[in-house]
């Protein structure tokens, strides 16, 4: 395997756990909205640049299978910043997992693969998993981390999408700048009534850290977003799923434990049993 692969799989790793790091800060200071759409246009910045230098052309067909995800990819920004703004970074980054679980029925239901007894079990573990982790002390199911479960559901059909647009066009950068775009589009109208009613009381909400949030923390977090998904976009396009997905499967991992030094963030017992459970199940589906 290249080290070329390896580098490319790890820079996914460290600018997503960067990017959605910065994201818990800007959702809290200046909004889901605000936030997703910041990370959606700046991130679309380095994929329009490597789109320009090394090829646009795309099928019509892989024009609009990208642009569909695009729309999943906006309900998935808008949904998990908005679990952002009121819930843990960590319950909220450790549904992730979900994602590989979605492809995966995607790919039993739709296009009828065949899955083996251990992808079974682990899709199973990744459900228990979530549940667990969505579970209050109270023993409650906690309702403000549907947002992040919306998210989830919504990403891993964005990735379907994108991975069979990639495959159809036989490149990797146009169809993930199209997805950003429509996706920048849909957070857009999405927002744009709330937008529009706080447009005259935009200066009631700042904080003392909000103007170095918004032109510093948020565009660099949208930044390293884009650039995340660009080197784990060229991993799954040039072969390397099985130790791409395996590593992404272990990122909540590692979001807890900067979460828990940041942020302060702090997981019951069931809810950190549920995020080994998930890690654990992501890596079969990964590698089984």
């Amino acid at each position: 395997m290249s080290s070329f692969w390896v580098l490319a799989i790890l820079t996914s790793a460290v600018t997503w756990i960067i990017g959605d790091t910065i994201a818990k800060r800007s959702s809290v200071v200046i909004g889901n909205r605000q936030t997703a759409a910041i990370f959606l246009a700046i991130g679309a910045i380095p994929m329009l640049i490597g789109a320009l230098l090394y090829g646009y052309q795309m099928s019509l067909e892989a024009w609009g299978l990208a642009a569909l995800a695009g729309v999943f990819l906006g309900i998935g920004y808008y949904s998990f910043y908005k679990a952002l703004e009121t819930e843990q970074l960590t319950n909220s980054a450790a549904l992730f997992n979900l994602q590989p679980a979605i492809i995966v029925l995607f790919g039993l239901l739709v296009l009828g693969n065949a899955v083996s007894t251990v992808k079974d079990i682990a899709i199973a573990g990744i459900f228990v998993g979530s549940l667990m982790i969505t579970v209050t002390r109270k023993m409650k199911f906690n309702m403000m981390l549907m947002p992040a479960v919306t998210a989830n559901v919504a990403w891993g059909i964005n990735w379907v999408l994108t991975i069979i647009a990639i495959g159809v066009s036989q490149q990797f950068l146009m169809p993930l700048l199209v997805a950003r775009v429509v996706g920048l589009t849909s957070v857009l109208v999405m927002s744009s009534e709330y937008l529009t009613r706080h447009a005259a009381h935009r200066h009631s909400f700042r904080k003392p850290e909000t103007r170095r949030i918004r032109w510093l923390a948020a565009p660099s977090g949208g930044a390293l977003d884009g650039i995340g998904n660009i080197t784990f976009a060229f991993a799954m396009f040039t072969g390397v799923v099985a130790l791409g997905s395996a590593l992404s499967a272990i990122i909540p991992a590692f979001i807890a434990v900067v979460a828990y030094f940041v942020f302060k963030d702090r997981l019951t017992k069931l809810q950190g049993a549920g995020l080994i459970i998930s890690v654990i199940a992501a890596i079969a589906i990964s590698l089984g």
